[in-house]
C-alpha cells in the first residue's frame, strides 16, 4: 500500500487548497473532496471534472474518479468514428464566481445552465465547475467541448453517502448531427475502501425468479458487459473495514457493442494505466483498448480500479439525456 500511495502523490498537482478543497454540509461535513477542473486533470486527453480524495463521514472512498475516455461511433454512412477530448472547457451559465477571475469555481445561487438546457446554441461566460451546495445534496457541474460537441458532466452527493456519476451529450448546429451515431463515456474510479490496499470486487447475478441478488467474487482482472434487462450491478469492499460501495449501471445506461467493447472492467491498480494508452491521435484509433489490462492480475484483495461504461444514442437530434452509474454505500460507514 504505500507503493500505491507515493505513486498516487508524487503524480498529483496541488489541488487541494481552497476552492479546490470543498467539505459539504459546511457544518458537520459529510463529505470531504478536491476537484481538478478539465484542463487540469490528468491522462493523456484529460478526465473531465476529476475528483480526488473523495471521503464519506470522514472515510475515504475514492483515491481519483473521472472519464478519461470519450468516443463516438457513427453509423455507416455517417462521419466516421473516432475518439474525443476532455480537457477543454466550455462557458456556460453559472453566476457566483468565487475567488480571483480565471479561478474556474463558483457557487450559483440558482442551478446553473448547460446546452443542455438549449441544444444547438450555447450561451453563458461562466468556465469551469459550479458547486451548488443545498440543505440535501451537492453538485457539480462543468461543460467540456470537442470540435462542435457538448459535454455536461456532474457529479451529485447526497447525504445518505449515494454518489451519481453523469454525463449528458449534445451539440451546437452541425451536419454531422443529423445522422445516426453512438456518444460513449467512460468513468474511471480508484477506490480506496479500507486503505490497506486489499479491497475485493464482487458482481452481482439475477436469478431468473424473483429473489436475492446472488454475488460472485472475482478473482483475476475481467470485463463484463451489461445485462439488457437488468443493467449491471457490482461492489467494492474491505474485509478489513466490514464497508464497501456498489456501483450501478441502470439498463439505460446500454450494453456494449463491438464499438462499445464493455461495460466494467475490473482491474488492478498501476500509477501509469489513468487512461488506455490510446490517445485521440495516437496509431491506436479511437476505439478503447482496456483490453489491454486484463493480464490476469490477481484482484481478490488489491488496490483496484473499475471502469463502467455508459452510451446514448443521437438519430437525428441533439438531445441531452444524461447517463452513467450510481455508487452507494453499504456495510459500517
Amino acid at each position: 500500500m504505500l507503493l500505491v500511495s507515493l505513486a498516487y502523490a508524487q503524480d498529483r498537482p496541488d489541488i487541494c487548497a481552497p476552492p479546490h478543497r470543498i467539505e459539504w454540509p459546511t457544518e458537520h461535513p459529510v463529505w470531504s473532496l478536491c476537484w481538478a477542473a478539465a484542463d487540469s486533470s490528468s491522462g493523456v486527453d484529460g478526465s473531465g471534472l476529476e475528483l480526488r480524495d473523495v471521503s464519506y463521514r470522514g472515510k475515504r472512498v475514492l483515491r481519483r474518479a473521472g472519464i478519461p475516455l470519450i468516443d463516438v461511433d457513427y453509423a455507416p454512412g455517417g462521419c466516421g468514428s473516432f475518439r474525443d477530448w476532455s480537457h477543454a472547457l466550455m462557458t456556460f451559465e453559472a453566476d457566483n464566481p468565487i475567488g480571483l477571475p480565471g479561478s474556474h469555481y463558483a457557487e450559483p445561487t440558482h442551478p446553473p445552465r448547460t446546452m443542455c438546457d438549449h441544444p444547438g446554441t450555447d450561451a453563458g461566460d461562466f468556465e469551469g465547475v459550479a458547486a451548488e451546495k443545498t440543505a440535501t445534496q451537492l453538485v457539480l457541474t462543468t461543460q467540456l467541448q470537442a470540435g462542435p460537441y457538448r459535454y455536461v458532466q456532474t457529479w451529485t452527493f447526497r447525504m445518505d453517502g449515494t454518489i451519481d456519476a453523469r454525463i449528458g451529450f449534445t451539440s451546437i448546429f452541425d451536419p454531422c448531427q443529423d445522422k445516426a451515431h453512438n456518444h460513449h463515456a467512460y468513468w474511471r474510479f480508484e477506490f480506496d475502501i479500507g486503505g490497506d490496499g486489499k479491497d475485493t470486487a464482487d458482481e452481482a447475478r439475477f436469478p431468473a425468479t424473483k429473489g436475492a441478488v446472488q454475488w460472485n467474487r472475482f478473482r483475476t482482472e475481467t470485463s463484463r458487459r451489461n445485462d439488457p434487462v437488468n443493467g449491471g450491478l457490482w461492489r467494492v469492499q474491505s474485509a478489513s473495514a466490514q464497508r464497501g460501495y456498489e456501483i450501478v449501471s441502470p439498463p439505460s445506461n446500454g450494453v456494449a457493442d463491438s464499438w462499445g467493447v464493455a461495460d466494467l472492467w475490473v482491474l488492478a491498480f498501476h500509477p501509469n494505466e489513468l487512461d488506455d494508452g490510446g490517445a485521440r491521435q495516437g496509431p491506436k484509433g479511437g476505439i478503447v483498448h482496456l483490453d489491454d489490462y486484463l493480464t490476469g492480475e490477481s484482484v481478490d484483495g488489491a488496490p483496484l480500479v473499475l471502469w463502467t461504461h455508459a452510451f446514448d444514442r443521437h438519430d437525428g437530434t441533439r438531445r441531452c439525456r444524461f447517463v452513467g452509474p450510481t455508487l452507494r454505500p453499504v456495510g459500517k460507514w
